[in-house]
């Protein structure tokens, strides 16, 4: 899944990026950069296509559909398996796409829950296929746009992790998966599970706080030792 993200550039930074990659001339005064720590709820840098133009601006992250239910359900992740079957998301994933940006992800180890930074390319930016809806608040009667990240089985080293991971999308995958004349066929191809030749190392406890957001939440950690770890090592057994 991708439960946590980060984009550590600046302003001016992500603004040089899409006015390159994505012809786009101005940024949003609420974009907030750099972030360390982009959590469920908030809002999160997205780009989409209009049919002439690519746009940037904030989606709310915790899909729900425009039949807002009575239920609150935020869903932050959709499985590319099965995106185009549930009718939940049969709109979205056929009209409303999109790009989320970042340079990181986080993932907890499912084997003792260490919180990993997982990285691509050295560091650098990359695209998070994303599906986005709009809703009328009951209560406000203002429109949310929100959105949730497409997700698929991990490959190589990112199984010893977690099971699942976000679609990433290359340049040349962003551009289909970003036009609204994609095919399903198209779309369905760019969904499968690759090998991103990913880095990764284990970062502070403290990213489990979506309140904590600054530089140390990406700085490479020593691996916090449980009680049974340090009985292990008193008694000089080795694995």
């Amino acid at each position: 899944m991708c439960g946590r993200f980060t984009i550590t550039i600046t302003k001016e930074q992500l603004l040089n990026l899409v006015k390159k990659e994505y012809e786009i001339d101005s940024l949003e005064d609420a974009f907030v950069l750099p972030n360390y720590n982009v959590s469920p709820g908030s809002e999160i840098i997205s780009i989409i296509n209009d049919g002439n133009k690519h746009r940037i601006g904030t989606l709310k992250w915790g899909f729900m559909p425009p039949f807002k239910l009575e239920t609150n359900l935020n869903i932050i992740n959709v499985r590319s398996e099965t995106v185009f079957t549930k009718p939940m998301f049969k709109n979205a994933i056929m009209k409303n796409r999109c790009i989320i940006l970042a340079d990181s992800f986080y993932e907890w180890r499912k084997s003792d829950k260490q919180p990993m930074r997982i990285t691509l390319d050295k560091g650098k930016i990359f695209s998070m296929a994303g599906i986005w809806s709009s809703y009328i608040d009951d209560m406000t009667g203002e429109k949310i746009n929100t959105v949730s990240i497409m997700t698929n089985d991990s490959v190589g080293i990112m199984k010893n992790i977690h099971h699942r991971m976000p679609v990433v999308l290359d340049k040349e995958a962003e551009k289909i998966w970003l036009s609204p004349y994609s095919g399903k066929d198209e779309l369905e191809n760019l969904l499968l599970p690759r090998d991103l030749g990913i880095e990764f190392y284990p970062v502070s406890k403290a990213v489990n706080s979506s309140r904590v957001n600054n530089s140390s939440l990406i700085e490479k950690a020593e691996i916090e030792k449980t009680l049974f770890d340090i009985w292990k090592d008193k008694n000089h057994i080795r694995p």
